[in-house]
Protein backbone atom coordinates (compact mmCIF):
# COMPACT_ATOMS: atom_id res chain seq x y z
CA UNK A 1 0.00 0.00 0.00
CA UNK A 2 1.73 3.42 -1.11
CA UNK A 3 1.62 6.00 1.87
CA UNK A 4 -0.84 8.33 -0.03
CA UNK A 5 -3.31 5.72 -0.07
CA UNK A 6 -3.38 4.94 3.34
CA UNK A 7 -3.26 8.34 4.66
CA UNK A 8 -6.74 8.77 2.25
CA UNK A 9 -8.03 5.95 3.73
CA UNK A 10 -6.84 5.45 7.42
CA UNK A 11 -10.00 7.04 9.05
CA UNK A 12 -11.64 3.53 7.73
CA UNK A 13 -10.25 2.03 10.91
CA UNK A 14 -12.49 3.97 13.21
CA UNK A 15 -15.67 2.50 12.33
CA UNK A 16 -15.25 0.16 15.31
CA UNK A 17 -11.98 1.44 17.13
CA UNK A 18 -11.94 -1.15 19.76
CA UNK A 19 -12.12 -4.03 17.30
CA UNK A 20 -9.24 -2.11 15.18
CA UNK A 21 -7.15 -0.18 17.88
CA UNK A 22 -4.12 -2.56 17.62
CA UNK A 23 -4.06 -2.77 13.84
CA UNK A 24 -4.46 1.05 13.56
CA UNK A 25 -1.42 1.61 15.74
CA UNK A 26 0.60 -0.71 14.01
CA UNK A 27 -0.36 0.45 10.43
CA UNK A 28 0.29 4.32 11.99
CA UNK A 29 3.60 2.90 13.00
CA UNK A 30 4.50 1.10 9.72
CA UNK A 31 4.08 3.68 7.79
CA UNK A 32 5.68 6.87 9.88
CA UNK A 33 8.56 4.15 10.35
CA UNK A 34 9.40 4.44 6.57
CA UNK A 35 8.85 7.86 6.55
CA UNK A 36 11.70 8.40 9.61
CA UNK A 37 13.69 6.30 7.51
CA UNK A 38 14.08 8.13 4.36
CA UNK A 39 14.09 11.50 6.63
CA UNK A 40 16.57 10.08 8.81
CA UNK A 41 18.93 8.82 5.32
CA UNK A 42 18.79 12.41 4.51
CA UNK A 43 19.81 13.74 7.63
CA UNK A 44 22.20 11.42 8.43
CA UNK A 45 23.90 12.22 4.79
CA UNK A 46 23.64 15.82 5.22
CA UNK A 47 25.49 15.58 8.72
CA UNK A 48 22.68 17.08 10.36
CA UNK A 49 22.40 14.58 13.64
CA UNK A 50 20.00 16.40 15.24
CA UNK A 51 17.52 15.55 12.98
CA UNK A 52 18.88 12.37 12.98
CA UNK A 53 18.31 12.07 16.73
CA UNK A 54 15.01 13.37 16.44
CA UNK A 55 14.02 10.70 14.14
CA UNK A 56 15.33 7.81 16.39
CA UNK A 57 13.79 9.42 19.34
CA UNK A 58 10.51 9.08 17.76
CA UNK A 59 11.02 6.11 16.23
CA UNK A 60 12.00 4.35 19.79
CA UNK A 61 8.86 5.94 21.36
CA UNK A 62 6.43 4.75 18.00
CA UNK A 63 7.88 1.82 18.61
CA UNK A 64 6.78 1.68 22.16
CA UNK A 65 3.51 3.64 21.39
CA UNK A 66 1.68 2.40 18.40
CA UNK A 67 4.00 -1.16 17.73
CA UNK A 68 3.23 -2.32 21.50
CA UNK A 69 6.60 -3.56 21.49
CA UNK A 70 9.06 -3.82 23.98
CA UNK A 71 9.44 -4.19 28.03
CA UNK A 72 9.07 -2.00 30.87
CA UNK A 73 12.89 -1.63 31.23
CA UNK A 74 13.21 -0.72 27.85
CA UNK A 75 10.61 2.29 27.94
CA UNK A 76 12.18 3.34 31.42
CA UNK A 77 15.72 3.25 29.46
CA UNK A 78 13.95 6.01 26.93
CA UNK A 79 12.97 8.01 29.32
CA UNK A 80 16.08 8.37 31.38
CA UNK A 81 17.77 8.93 27.90
CA UNK A 82 15.21 11.78 26.98
CA UNK A 83 15.84 13.11 30.38
CA UNK A 84 19.21 13.71 29.57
Amino acid sequence: VKPEVYEAHKKLFNFDWKQNEPNAKRAEHYFSENMRVRKGLEAWASGDLRAFGELMTASGLSSIKNYECGTIYIFCFLVALLCL
